[in-house]
C-alpha cells in the first residue's frame, strides 16, 4: 500500500512536471489528468504544497467549476470530486502578502468565480459550502475586480454559518457590491432565498431600504418572484420589531413601487401584504402615469386580482379613483395587452362597479 501511494505521488509530481504552466491548452489537459488520478486515489493524502504552487490550486478548482457552469464538463465530472479531495488533504488557501508583510485583498479566488454567474450561484451552493472550508479566513476580505468579497458570496449562495461568522468578527452588513450597488440584502434576496440567512441579515443590522444601480430596494426584488411572498412578509415583520420602517412607497426610476412590480406578476397575496402594510395605490410611473390599477386592468383578463385588490381596499378604507387617467391611448395599448380593443380594462372596473351598485 506504501508502494502504491509513494507511485500516486510521483504521478502526480511527474504530471505536473510535464506542464508549461502558461499554455492554458496544457494546464486544462492536467486538470482532467489530475481529477482522474485523485478519483482513484487510496491510502495517505497527498501535501499538495509538495506538488503545486497555491495559485496553481486556486486555478485548478476555478477551471472545474468553470467547466462545470458553462456545461463543457457536465459528463465528464462535477466540481466536487476534485473539491472533496483538496478538503481531504487538510489544505487551507494562505494568504498572500504584499511587500510590507499585509495580505493582498484585491484577487479573485474560486469563490468569486462560482458566484460570478447569478443563474449558477443557487446550484452551486454546496460547492460554495465546501469552498469556504479551504478559504476559511473571516479576517481577510478578498475583493475581485467587480467589487464582492467573500461575504456577498456566501449570502448570495446561503451559507448561514460563514455569514455569522463574518458578522460575529464585525462584518458590515450593508457593504455594497461595487458593481452593480447591491447590498447583501439585495444579493440574499436576488439568489439565495434562505429565510435564516435573510432574517440574521435583518436582525443584524441589513439596511431594508438600501437602493442598488437599478434603483430597486431589496422589497422591489422580492416582488419580482410572485412565490416567494413569505419573505416580503418575514422583511415587513422582523422591521416592525425593529421599529425600522421599509418604504413600501418607494419608486424605482421608472416611477414603478413594489405595489406595481406585485400586481404585473399576479400576485395577490404580495399584494394584500403591501397594501394593508401602506402601499399607495394611487401612485403613478413616471413615464405613462399608471396606476396599480392601471397595471391590473393591464394583466388580470379573469378579475380575480381586481375584485381582490378592491376588497382589500374597502376592508382598510382606500377609496380608489376608478377614472384614473394615464398617458397611455388605450386603443394603441390594448392590442399589445391582450385585452379587447374596446378597452383597457373598461370592462374589469364596470364588473366591478355593478357589483358595488347591485
Amino acid at each position: 500500500m506504501d508502494h502504491l501511494n509513494q507511485d500516486n505521488l510521483l504521478k502526480l509530481k511527474s504530471l505536473r512536471k510535464k506542464v508549461n504552466w502558461s499554455i492554458e491548452k496544457q494546464r486544462v489537459e492536467l486538470l482532467g489528468q489530475v481529477i482522474n488520478l485523485f478519483s482513484e486515489w487510496n491510502g495517505q493524502l497527498p501535501n499538495l504544497l509538495d506538488v503545486f504552487w497555491s495559485s496553481e490550486i486556486d486555478w485548478l478548482i476555478s477551471e472545474v467549476i468553470s467547466k462545470h457552469m458553462t456545461g463543457s464538463w457536465e459528463d465528464i465530472c462535477r466540481p466536487e470530486g476534485l473539491i472533496d479531495f483538496v478538503i481531504s488533504t487538510g489544505y487551507k488557501n494562505k494568504p498572500l502578502v504584499d511587500k510590507d508583510g499585509k495580505p493582498a485583498l484585491h484577487r479573485t479566488t474560486p469563490l468569486h468565480h462560482a458566484a460570478k454567474n447569478i443563474d449558477c450561484i443557487f446550484r452551486l451552493r454546496r460547492v460554495v459550502g465546501k469552498l469556504f472550508k479551504i478559504y476559511d479566513r473571516i479576517d481577510v476580505t478578498y475583493i475581485d475586480e467587480s467589487g464582492r468579497t467573500h461575504f456577498h458570496v456566501a449570502c448570495m449562495s446561503g451559507c448561514y454559518d460563514v455569514v455569522k461568522e463574518f458578522l460575529d468578527f464585525g462584518q458590515d452588513p450593508n457593504q455594497l457590491l461595487t458593481e452593480t450597488g447591491d447590498s447583501p440584502l439585495h444579493l440574499a434576496f436576488r439568489t439565495c432565498k434562505r429565510d435564516n440567512v435573510i432574517e440574521l441579515l435583518l436582525r443584524r443590522g441589513a439596511d431594508p431600504n438600501l437602493t442598488n444601480k437599478d434603483g430597486l430596494t431589496p422589497l422591489q426584488i422580492i416582488c419580482e418572484n410572485r412565490y416567494r411572498e413569505d419573505l416580503a412578509k418575514m422583511l415587513l415583520e422582523i422591521c416592525n420589531e425593529k421599529h425600522v420602517p421599509v418604504h413600501v412607497n418607494f419608486q424605482d426610476k421608472s416611477g414603478r413601487t413594489p405595489l406595481h412590480v406585485a400586481v404585473e406578476n399576479r400576485s395577490r397575496t404580495l399584494m394584500k401584504i403591501l397594501l394593508r402594510s401602506g402601499a399607495d395605490p394611487h401612485l403613478t410611473t413616471t413615464t405613462r402615469r399608471e396606476t396599480a390599477l392601471h397595471y391590473i386592468c393591464m394583466v388580470d383578463c379573469c378579475d380575480r386580482l381586481l375584485k381582490k385588490f378592491f376588497k382589500i381596499c374597502d376592508d382598510i378604507g382606500h377609496k380608489i379613483q376608478v377614472n384614473a387617467r394615464n398617458d397611455v391611448d388605450p386603443d394603441t395599448i390594448a392590442p399589445i395587452t391582450g385585452f379587447p380593443q374596446q378597452t383597457l380594462g373598461r370592462v374589469s372596473v364596470e364588473t366591478w362597479r355593478r357589483s358595488k351598485c347591485g
